[in-house]
């Protein structure tokens, strides 16, 4: 009886002993098992971030120019993305910022109100009436005739010689444009502003304007038209 209280005994111990060796064997299985559960946790973040960050660039690189400013606006909160990659960082501030500063200057313009507009026009100086000398030979040989008749007969025509005058407007023009328009009796002259040495000349039917020492060719026409300056010697000689 007592031998068999002893193996009883025995057999207790012996079966705490294994519970205890398997239940220590248990937990440092548990444990590393966790410990490699939480290592695979890390490494498949790892993989998800690099991901996220290539899906990223791709569609920043891709994307056309309306697509990419939200992209850009998207990944502000996603900076740490490419911490590890300056060139890209630094060009999604930059693309920040010039969305920054086309947003203000966008609000500074729809700010603007038309009543501070001001559109400058063409400015009306002043109008003088210019005769114009006619060096026609025509015109000359008819009034020589006149003269001699006159001397011949005694009798004096006091009836006034008619003259051909020109109404002249000067006009001043905000884009400093030179050049005019013309019609029958009206020169408009943009871009001179003193009748001080102006003369208009009529050779062989063809009108020339003398401001100072240039001499313009004018023809008639009511679009504007730039001055065509002379360079032939022989009328300049004329118009002297």
């Amino acid at each position: 009886m007592s031998n068999f209280k002893e193996k009883s005994q025995l057999f207790i111990m012996g079966l705490m002993v294994g519970l205890l060796i398997a239940g220590g064997f248990f937990i440092l299985k548990l444990d590393n098992y966790f410990q490699e559960l939480n290592f695979y946790k890390s490494i498949a973040k790892t993989f998800s971030t690099r991901n996220n960050s290539e899906t990223i660039v791709q569609l920043e690189d891709a994307a056309p120019d309306k697509e990419k400013k939200l992209i850009v606006n998207k990944t502000k909160t996603k900076k740490t993305a490419f911490e590890n990659d300056g060139d890209k960082t630094n060009l999604i501030l930059n693309e920040d910022t010039l969305n920054t500063h086309s947003a203000k200057d966008s609000l500074l313009i729809s700010g603007i109100s038309t009543d501070d507009i001001v559109v400058r026009k063409d400015e009306f100086l002043f109008t003088k009436t210019i005769e114009i000398f006619n060096l026609s030979p025509v015109a000359n040989q008819g009034i020589s005739k006149d003269s001699l008749l006159e001397k011949v007969s005694g009798i004096n025509d006091d009836k006034p010689i008619s003259k051909q005058l020109l109404n002249t407007e000067f006009w001043q023009s905000p884009l400093n444009y030179k050049g005019y328009k013309m019609s029958k009796n009206k020169i408009v002259l943009y871009g001179i502003t003193s009748a001080d040495g102006i003369k208009i000349y009529k050779l062989e039917d063809v009108i020339y304007l003398k401001n100072a020492a240039s001499i313009f060719k004018l023809d008639y026409s009511s679009d504007f038209k730039p001055f065509e300056k002379i360079a032939d010697e022989a009328i300049i000689n004329k118009l002297k």
